[in-house]
């Protein structure tokens, strides 16, 4: 008879990956969960504070008591995993530190995402079987996760020191993609050398300068193509890309179709 791993029963569990709608005001009676942004965009807000966007493989952990503003909208897609339980052992997590979700923001990057992926998937496997072998599995793979993110090596000092600043560009770049951002010009801003920039640019923002740019200028020629009626030149221009040649080429290689394909595919 299993004992050691007891107190832990399964709520739901899920696995999305093109999730693209927002689910606003969510409570969790009275579990906890895992909710896991794979890839893509997560807008997240939490009890009515401001929302917070992160890109890429990030964790937020959820409970009873608190509300949640998540997701993204259409045609954005993010892939989204989640995983939720509740028992007294929950209780042991959150005293021994393993488990926080009582933070003012619980949110994690992972630092292994496809580990963390696996592992996700793995414990969803198993939650079918009512044998006690699977069962006390499952819970054993509930600690690996928690362990993945509490024992992932802390940012440097240095990234607290930046960090405010590089969200705040990051949020600019986010209003007004269209601009013309100078990322030079940003490192001497902040008094430090462009390689190092961008290293901590990648490292707190979880992508590269350019790369972040060019998703947020494409995240408006979706939302201009599918919202106006305006050629694609113009969204091209209002984009910031002068070289209209250049920005259809750039829609067709990340989007895998055309600017005036998507607008037939995806205008309401």
């Amino acid at each position: 008879m299993l004992t050691y791993f007891d107190g832990i029963d399964f709520v739901t569990a899920g696995n999305f990956p093109a999730h693209n709608w927002m689910i606003g005001g969510k409570r969790f009676a009275d579990y906890y969960g895992i909710q896991y942004n794979h890839a893509g965009t997560l807008h997240l807000a939490i009890d009515g504070k401001e929302e917070k966007i992160y890109t890429g493989a990030h964790v937020f952990l959820t409970m009873p008591g608190r509300v949640y503003t998540y997701g993204c909208t259409a045609p954005e897609t993010r892939h989204h995993v989640f995983l939720c339980f509740k028992g007294p052992r929950v209780e042991k997590f959150i005293e021994g530190g393993l488990f926080d979700p009582a933070a003012e923001l619980p949110v994690f990057p992972v630092a292994d995402p496809e580990k963390f992926f696996r592992t996700m998937l793995e414990i969803q496997a198993l939650l079918p079987h009512p044998l006690p072998h699977e069962k006390a599995r499952a819970v054993q793979l509930l600690e690996s996760l928690l362990l993945q993110l509490h024992a992932q090596t802390p940012e440097p000092k240095i990234n607290l020191f930046y960090g405010e600043k590089l969200q705040k560009l990051r949020d600019g770049i986010i209003a007004a993609p269209q601009n013309a951002w100078d990322f030079d010009a940003e490192a001497r801003k902040a008094g430090i050398s462009i390689p190092h920039f961008r290293r901590l640019f990648q490292e707190i923002l979880r992508d590269a300068p350019t790369h972040f740019l060019i998703e947020c200028r494409l995240k408006l020629a979706e939302t201009l193509l599918v919202g106006t009626a305006l050629p694609v030149a113009e969204i091209a221009h209002r984009c910031g890309y002068a070289d209209e040649s250049y920005f259809y080429r750039l829609f067709k290689k990340h989007r895998k179709m055309t600017m005036l394909g998507y607008r037939k595919e995806f205008k309401l």
